[in-house]
């Protein structure tokens, strides 16, 4: 983690802000948090959130803080955001009816951990398209959600106590298509979706099997340093933390290319995380402030969110926009950019301040941000406009079987 995130996490440490149990969410005893190199980026964007104390609520009024976007798309191809229970676009809001811990894009709209105010940290998984009512598709005690924005797939370890399955919910079709039952010692299997490939995790933080979606085939990885230090993957190209790479640095640097060539390396060290555009040209890096690169060389591109001091480009629109987060050395202010590469321009989208306490907020990461929990209430609204129906879980653990 670099100081300045770590500064912000001690702000955010300093705040008078009663957090749900911790312990409960990650489950004490047997079962532990795998802590994946993407937990500390996580960590310092939730410092921004924390700290953030501007007057502008999410999804406000205020049209001279606002991009403005003719907006006749879907929620698959827009920024995302949630204020408590609320899902924000740039033109539109919707009243999901529970507070969102955890946000991800599908092809198909959204899917969300809806959280109910409880202290056990018990979510339910929902989908939601942008018609109608969210569909509860599961529950879990793990904050995690994984998905290929240009896919239908969701991965989440479904369940609560003891008894928990990794599972694959192909979201088009309503139905789950891989589940396997999942060891409790590792809380997330599912390491990453890319396209019609699922890569699951074992004792390792990295993957040791991908799951072809399309046919159900499962394919053993070796145990090598490439799948041990994974970090992303978008087609043939794999990041990847290369440890040792950098002399009179840290001894790690961040590598991106395909399994078996030469790998090209990413300047400035290793990386908290990463993620691909959609065509695997760019990539965005977890790092100090925004990061993005191209594959190919390696080579950085300067992209320009207002002179913030600190940033992370977490989503991609389509292959040349990227979603961002962007926050001020004092962390008083934090704003949602949408930028452009190569050009490396960026227009703010919303600004993400004025949380008070009892509120959250979340983007389209996979991971909760949280921004303060007040202690015995839950942020959520008062008045719930959506209604949730809900979808049984099938009724056997283990499918790779696709209807016809």
């Amino acid at each position: 983690m670099t100081e300045q995130l770590k500064t912000l996490m001690d702000r955010a440490a300093d705040l008078d802000f009663a957090a749900i149990d911790v312990d409960a969410i990650t489950g004490a005893g047997d079962r532990t948090v795998r802590r994946r190199r993407i937990a500390t980026g996580v960590a310092g964007v939730a410092a921004l959130a924390v700290v953030a104390t501007g007057a502008v609520l999410l999804g406000g009024d205020d049209g001279d803080r606002k991009t403005d976007f003719v907006d006749d798309r879907s929620l698959t191809d827009v920024a995302i955001w949630t204020e408590g229970s609320t899902l924000h676009t740039p033109d539109r809001s919707w009243d999901l009816g529970v507070d969102v811990a955890t946000l991800v894009r599908t092809s198909e709209g959204v899917a969300f951990l809806g959280w109910d105010g409880n202290k056990e940290g018990r979510f339910d998984v929902y989908t939601f398209t942008g018609d109608g009512e969210p569909t509860r598709i599961g529950e879990t005690q793990d904050w995690h959600l994984r998905s290929d924005p240009e896919q239908p797939y969701l991965g989440w370890l479904d369940g609560t106590g003891q008894d928990l399955d990794a599972v694959i919910y192909d979201v088009s079709r309503g139905e789950r298509v891989w589940s396997e039952p999942a060891e409790q010692r590792y809380s997330f299997p599912v390491v990453a979706i890319d396209g019609t490939q699922a890569y699951l995790a074992g004792v390792d933080e990295g993957p040791f099997q991908v799951l072809d979606l399309a046919s159900g085939d499962l394919r053993e990885l070796p145990d090598n340093e490439i799948w041990r230090s994974f970090v992303a993957a978008k087609g043939d190209l794999v990041a990847r933390t290369d440890h040792g790479a950098v002399e009179g640095g840290d001894g790690n640097a961040l590598v991106v290319g395909p399994v078996g060539a030469d790998p090209v390396s990413i300047p400035g060290g290793a990386a908290d995380g990463a993620v691909f555009s959609p065509d695997g040209r760019w990539i965005s890096v977890f790092s100090d402030g925004l990061s993005v690169h191209d594959t190919a060389t390696g080579e950085a591109v300067a992209v320009d969110a207002g002179g913030y001091a600190h940033g992370l480009g977490y989503d991609w629109l389509d292959a040349d926009t990227l979603l961002a987060i962007a926050g001020t050395e004092a962390g008083d202010e934090v704003v949602l950019f949408q930028c452009e590469v190569p050009a490396g321009t960026c227009d703010e989208v919303a600004p993400l301040g004025g949380f008070e306490e009892g509120e959250l907020f979340a983007i389209s990461f996979g991971e909760s941000i949280w921004a303060g929990v007040a202690e015995g209430e839950a942020s959520g609204s008062e008045s719930v406009e959506v209604e949730v129906s809900e979808v049984p879980p099938p009724t056997q653990s283990s499918s790779t079987d696709r209807p016809e």
